[in-house]
């Protein structure tokens, strides 16, 4: 079972790299096509080889997908950390109340809880950040009139969207890892809670019940908040040409655009309306235009869209959610620096698409990868 779970491992190691190095052979050869910077020669052979492999040199490496700015404003991510706070303090309280877990006191250092301690705290943070997502998420729909589009769902970018994902992980895996295991060696050892109240347990319920937190429940959570709330309000920050309490406060809701009938045949007239309906990678929020004998006006409004993102409005936004996030992390030594690059990775697919998956991919098949890797080493690797 040993050898074939390290096994396992090594294929892992050997497709992320070698689908890495692909990838990124790409990415550089479309920076080398395009870039200013190249010699004309050089630019030009990097543009055969594409046109060789089947890619478009002039193509951007994520295609940019028209939206609007996100309704929500700061008011509503002060909400989202407030109720956080308060949901994780009063499950601590009562689970305290009920006998579930220590004294505060006792509980300060998590490696002298007992395993029945362990798995309480790890449920009860999977709690509060369900039930965060569960109550925030439709608070601020209702509040500001946001979709499901606007929190980064779309059912028919699904597949596209995964893929995407894969690409990414695999771009930012050997990277992310290579810079983590420097200063792991140079500098001091990595101490992630979850993973290290494993080592001092390792039972194999346990471990399922942090595999749920690590790969399944932090991703989602994470990803809601540092990406599309926390990013998503950056970026409309930084190109809001608005009033200044709208940023605080937000702007007046609005609701969704109701695609209007295909058809619709005037009894008086005779005249046929038809919607003219954009394709599929059209903006998703521009309502359809109703056509006849002449140009008639559409019945909702046409919200401007949010302008692409251009030198430092595209790199501030990612790279203070990322460092927030980073920093939040801090306490695990090591690790903030490498999770840093990792979530301006995930924050540029976010901003090209404004869509959960691809980010979301990316950041549960890292943590898998890492739980697989926790595995090995209590299991597959005794000391």
């Amino acid at each position: 079972m040993t050898q074939f779970a390290l096994g396992i491992a090594g294929l892992l190691v050997m497709l992320i790299l070698g689908a890495g190095a692909a990838c990124w052979t790409i990415a550089l050869l479309k920076w080398a096509a395009t870039s200013r910077f190249v010699p004309e020669p050089a630019a030009g052979l990097a543009a055969q080889i594409l046109i060789a492999l089947g890619y478009k040199p002039a193509e951007p490496l994520i295609p940019w997908s028209p939206r609007r700015p996100v309704p929500w404003a700061l008011v509503d991510l002060l909400g989202i950390l407030g109720l956080y706070v308060l949901a994780f303090l009063l499950l601590r309280l009562v689970l305290g109340q009920l006998g579930w877990l220590p004294a505060p006191d006792a509980a300060t250092d998590e490696f002298k809880l007992t395993l029945d301690d362990k798995q309480i705290l790890v449920w009860a943070n999977i709690v509060a950040s369900l039930g965060l997502i569960t109550v925030a998420g439709p608070l601020i729909a209702l509040r500001t009139g946001a979709t499901w589009r606007d929190f980064g769902f779309s059912a028919r970018d699904l597949w596209k969207d995964f893929k995407l994902g894969l690409i990414g992980f695999v771009m930012l895996a050997p990277p992310v890892y290579a810079i983590q295991g420097v200063l792991v060696y140079f500098w001091k050892p990595s101490k992630h809670p979850l993973m290290e109240m494993f080592k001092d347990s390792p039972d194999a319920s346990f471990f399922i019940v942090l595999f749920v937190a690590a790969s399944v429940v932090a991703p989602i959570f994470e990803e809601l908040v540092f990406r599309v709330i926390l990013q998503g309000f950056l970026e409309k920050v930084f190109t809001f040409r608005g009033p200044a309490h709208e940023l605080f406060f937000g702007s007046p809701s609005y609701a969704a655009v109701e695609p209007l009938a295909e058809s619709n045949q005037s009894a008086d007239s005779g005249i046929v309306f038809v919607a003219d309906r954009s394709p599929l990678d059209a903006d998703p929020y521009r309502p359809p235009t109703i056509v006849g004998e002449e140009i008639v006006s559409a019945m909702v409004e046409d919200h401007e869209n949010q302008p692409i993102l251009r030198g430092l409005s595209a790199w501030l936004p990612i790279a203070m959610s990322a460092i927030i996030f980073a920093l939040l992390h801090e306490q695990h030594g090591p690790d903030w620096v490498a999770l840093t690059v990792l979530a301006a990775g995930m924050g540029f697919l976010y901003q090209r698409t404004h869509r959960l998956v691809p980010s979301l991919t990316v950041h549960a098949l890292l943590n898998s990868l890492s739980m697989f890797g926790l595995w090995l080493q209590v299991y597959a690797l005794p000391a």
